[in-house]
């Protein structure tokens, strides 16, 4: 990622200069775009180490109990990704379809098949946004309660009761790393989706977005585990006591 922000960059800065203001208009953005979504995986790669230290500002502390968060960083580069994704898009496309943009294409197929991409992604992110802005997708997060555990990820969210969790274990979540909260009897737990519309599993395993969150992945499974097995601490998990305990060592 790196190598194509610092190309896209070069490039960006050459149209600058050259005063080629529709063709910075399409690398910068994209350079941008590059930048930001290189940040996240980062991110992903510190949390997933045992030594990592929690960030605190990610940890909110609400009427419905303890939340934890991506960092402010990463959901504002990924709202930065999105804008530019679309900006890069659209001006690629657009200014190759009205001959304004003119690139090296060896072939007819890329010249007409790229423009139709760069539009694609375009409408695609621009959807993407639309539903961040409407609360039809969100940012993941994990809700603790005195008595329930919510896992929300980007298009839905599940609930349990805190006596329903039989096990906590860590497990492989795509190419994330996340953490399964087993129960007894309940194979599938219910979705539910924030869009107004039907798509996906209606109902599935809750598997908790671990190394996504600014926590880290190890001192939220050590949370959940600790509150799973311990019912007369679950208390603190309305106020701010359950939030000095992940930024403290775990005590046995």
């Amino acid at each position: 990622m790196w190598f194509f922000a610092a190309f896209w960059l070069w490039h960006g800065s050459r149209a600058v200069l050259d005063g080629r203001w529709l063709y910075a208009l399409f690398y910068l953005p994209g350079a941008i775009a590059w930048l930001a979504a290189w940040f996240p995986i980062g991110e992903v790669h510190r949390h997933r180490r045992p030594e990592y230290r929690p960030d605190p500002r990610s940890i909110r502390v609400t009427n419905d109990g303890i939340v934890f968060r991506q960092s402010t960083a990463v959901r504002l580069l990924t709202v930065v990704a999105i804008v530019c994704t679309v900006i890069a898009g659209a001006t690629f496309a657009l200014g190759t379809w009205t001959g304004r943009l003119s690139f090296p294409m060896p072939s007819e197929s890329q010249r007409l098949g790229f423009p139709v991409v760069g539009a694609a992604l375009a409408v695609w992110y621009v959807v993407v946004g639309t539903w961040f802005l409407f609360g039809w997708a969100r940012f993941p997060e994990v809700r603790c309660s005195p008595t329930t555990v919510t896992s929300r990820r980007f298009l839905v969210s599940q609930q349990l009761s805190w006596d329903e969790i039989t096990d906590v274990e860590a497990v492989a979540d795509g190419r994330n790393a996340g953490i399964h909260l087993a129960t007894r009897g309940i194979d599938f737990v219910p979705c539910h989706r924030f869009a107004p519309v039907k798509f996906g599993t209606e109902s599935g395993p809750v598997i908790c977005p671990a190394d996504l969150l600014a926590v880290g992945t190890y001192r939220l499974l050590d949370f959940l585990e600790f509150y799973r097995a311990n019912s007369d601490a679950r208390a603190e998990l309305a106020d701010e006591r359950a939030v000095r305990r992940v930024l403290a060592a775990f005590c046995d």
